[in-house]
């Protein structure tokens, strides 16, 4: 008898038209299902996050599509899926029947989407409806310790993330216009960075070791998993920022906009990895060596395709932004961490129905 997680790979692996059955009884926004069953080239598992499940749909067809008109081919074209792992990481395994597999967990761009609001208000002086977007980082530090209201955004979306693996028991909530616009194009840069990663390694997936692994986090997983070396993620990296430049250029995004979508990822991992002690070091490069590596990416996609003063203008005043972003999150979770693992215990305690007293 296989692992659940074994099954719904080999489900995952063999999609057929037998899962219509399942998006009929599902309790999901009208809209949403029948354009779900009107478009969608295949249909999720039951398993599956549906909005997430939507946001591929969307997002592999423009990497495929960056990807041609870069003339870059892929050894083997993955199949993407969403499975609850709490993490907010992509996890690549290849399936019994051979099929490569990427596996996102349910809610990735969901709190990318939230981190990229919070974003904004931290990149954001001045009123909501009127601010400007400091791209000189002046005294950002002291900008993001008066911001409680991202302060407490971002609180809720960790202690989300952290107690039930997914970002959804977040409050929900519309921001002003200005918010929203700035915010768009940093998770949506964001989403597509991490869809253009995992299609990279689809370029060399015939030359990658396979392993057997085994991951904890909030449990164990068993699963015969593809791990990269170091180089190889590096090179990711620098496949996948040109893969989200050239979707982003087509959608009719700004460099300087889309780059730091990559911090906004890099930021959301790095707080959480804190919070939960982990380690990729095995793995995966330290954040620092991956940001340094996409920075100098960037500043040779750029001048390749622009004037090289004027290219290297424009790709400093993006790594510049990256830099201001990352260090708002800093502070911020500077601000935050002090006490966030007490209030996290007893959040864990009354949303267990456990009470101090036993």
């Amino acid at each position: 008898m296989h692992s659940p997680l074994v099954q719904e790979i080999l489900a995952i692996s063999q999609r057929s038209a037998a899962g219509v059955e399942w998006l009929d009884e599902t309790i999901v926004s009208e809209g949403l299902r029948k354009t779900l069953l009107a478009t969608a080239s295949t249909v999720p598992t039951e398993s599956e996050d549906l909005f997430g499940y939507a946001a591929l749909e969307s997002l592999c067809p423009q990497i495929r599509s960056a990807a041609a008109n870069l003339k870059l081919k892929f050894a083997r074209e993955p199949v993407f899926a969403s499975l609850p792992a709490g993490d907010v990481n992509a996890m690549w395994v290849r399936s019994p029947s051979g099929q490569d597999l990427v596996l996102l967990n349910r809610g990735l761009f969901i709190f990318l989407m939230l981190l990229g609001k919070i974003a904004a208000t931290f990149l954001l002086t001045g009123n909501s409806t009127a601010g400007r977007l400091d791209l000189g980082g002046n005294d950002v530090v002291s900008h993001v310790a008066s911001n409680q209201d991202g302060l407490q955004r971002l609180k809720e979306v960790l202690m989300s993330q952290v107690l039930f693996g997914t970002p959804t028991f977040a409050p929900q909530y519309y921001p002003p216009l200005r918010i929203a616009q700035l915010a768009t194009p940093l998770f949506t840069s964001a989403e597509l960075f991490v869809v253009g990663h995992e299609y990279a390694h689809a370029m060399r997936s015939g030359k990658v070791q396979e392993q057997t692994t085994r991951r904890r986090l909030f449990g164990e997983v068993d699963a015969d998993a593809i791990m990269r070396s170091k180089k190889e993620e590096i090179m990711a990296d620098g496949y996948g920022l040109l893969l989200m430049l050239k979707a982003m250029v087509a959608r009719r995004f700004d460099v300087l906009l889309s780059f730091a979508g990559t911090e906004l990822l890099f930021s959301g991992v790095d707080i959480l990895q804190d919070i939960l002690q982990l380690d990729t070091r095995d793995s995966h490069p330290p954040s620092s060596v991956r940001r340094a590596g996409l920075r100098m990416a960037l500043k040779l996609a750029v001048s390749g395709q622009d004037d090289t003063a004027q290219g290297t203008e424009l790709a400093e005043r993006a790594i510049k932004l990256a830099s201001v972003l990352e260090e708002a999150f800093r502070a911020a979770w500077a601000e935050v961490k002090p006490g966030f693992l007490d209030e996290m215990a007893a959040l864990r305690n009354t949303a267990f129905g456990k009470s101090e007293a036993g």
